[in-house]
């Protein structure tokens, strides 16, 4: 009897240890289905924008070659505008608060450093700008010479319509500086400053006047003189005003006023006030236009891809030139980058770029898609 109470009693303790495993089994499986959800869904509101972008993407370039090679649809130019139009105003927007956000974020930013630490950071910032400059410019050039993108065809195929433009090394660092210090501050706003090369012809009787290779104060020969005269054609520099912003003023400026008022003490504090509510007024509009985004994005892919009449033609003349510009971007954007990060700083560069990537790929977004459609973006 002894035996068969203690056996029983073995038995319930073995039971209820096994239901107490089996509680804790469910438990933490409980919590590791919670803890997933959280997870995915914690990652969903922290990269919903970005998704959206990539979906928008993918999603105007299915159903643009779906309509192009999938059915008969045909579409008039008026009518590949009326289906961009969404995304026109899209672009609009984003042009709209380009300024304001420039000039205020810079003003308020400028405005907050110490006063020994704006020139120092100035001069880093100037520093790193002109070093990654000249880093892009030399891996630029390297990678056309070894792709070599416009050496693929035989020269008689080459497209030669169009303009060529002209550009003299000196006037255009004189139009850069120019630009640097506009003349009027809200001109700058919706125009700036370039020298054009005008080609003249000279005639016969003008060139047996010099008897050697023609020159001007203002432009270089395109010609020599030899004993049979030959017309000669000149490049006469000419400046004006074009319709386009002058960012390059704006910014310097911006930062100019910012420093200024940064140390002029209590007398600057209202104007600093107001500089760092207009930015974050500011910012509260951009980040409005970006979530509206994807419908821009998606009507400008759908629209360019139903403007394209001949892809051959298209991917041909653009598929090495896209491949060494993209290629470039990459070296630059995750070698080169990132190398000077780590030796600046001695951390991890993935780490900071993963931090960023919501903005990374909203500026990738925004930025090929408008220069795609726009150049001027």
């Amino acid at each position: 009897m002894d035996n068969h109470v203690s056996e029983m009693k073995d038995t319930e303790a073995a039971t209820a240890d096994l239901v107490e495993v089996r509680a804790e089994s469910e438990t933490s499986s409980a919590r590791r289905r919670t803890s997933w959800r959280t997870c995915c869904s914690g990652f969903l509101r922290r990269n919903l924008l970005v998704i959206l972008l990539l979906l928008s993407l993918l999603l105007g370039l299915g159903v643009g070659f779906f309509i192009k090679f999938g059915t008969d649809l045909t579409f008039t130019a008026k009518e590949i505008s009326y289906i961009a139009f969404p995304g026109t105003l899209f672009l609009n927007m984003l042009k709209m608060v380009i300024i304001p956000l420039v000039v205020s974020s810079l003003i308020a930013g400028m405005a907050s450093l110490d006063k020994s630490m704006s020139g120092v950071l100035g001069l880093k910032a100037l520093v790193y700008y002109f070093s990654t400059t000249f880093m892009a410019v030399a891996l630029g050039i390297l990678m056309v010479m070894t792709i070599q993108p416009g050496n693929r065809q035989e020269t008689t195929e080459i497209d030669r319509s169009g303009n060529s433009e002209y550009v003299n090394t000196a006037d255009a660092i004189l139009d850069l500086l120019r630009n640097m210090f506009p003349p009027n501050i809200v001109e700058a706003c919706f125009r700036s400053y370039k020298t054009v090369q005008t080609p003249i012809m000279m005639t016969d009787d003008q060139s047996e006047m010099t008897g050697m290779p023609m020159t001007t104060i203002e432009g270089t020969t395109m010609g020599t003189m030899g004993t049979t005269p030959e017309p000669e054609v000149i490049l006469v520099s000419k400046g004006g005003y074009q319709d386009r912003s002058n960012v390059l003023g704006l910014v310097v400026f911006s930062c100019a006023f910012g420093i200024v008022l940064g140390r002029m003490g209590p007398a600057g504090v209202p104007v600093k006030a107001f500089a760092n509510s207009m930015m974050e007024t500011i910012m509260r509009l951009v980040r409005g236009i970006i979530w509206i985004s994807p419908i821009g994005i998606f009507f400008l892919i759908l629209g360019k891809i139903l403007g394209m009449d001949d892809w051959v033609t298209v991917f041909s003349q653009i598929g090495l030139y896209s491949a060494t510009v993209i290629s470039g971007l990459f070296i630059h954007g995750l070698l080169v980058l990132p190398l000077l990060f780590v030796i600046f700083t001695r951390k991890n560069p993935f780490a900071f770029i993963k931090g960023v990537s919501p903005a990374l790929m909203t500026a990738f977004a925004t930025a090929s898609v408008g220069n795609a459609v726009d150049p001027e973006l």
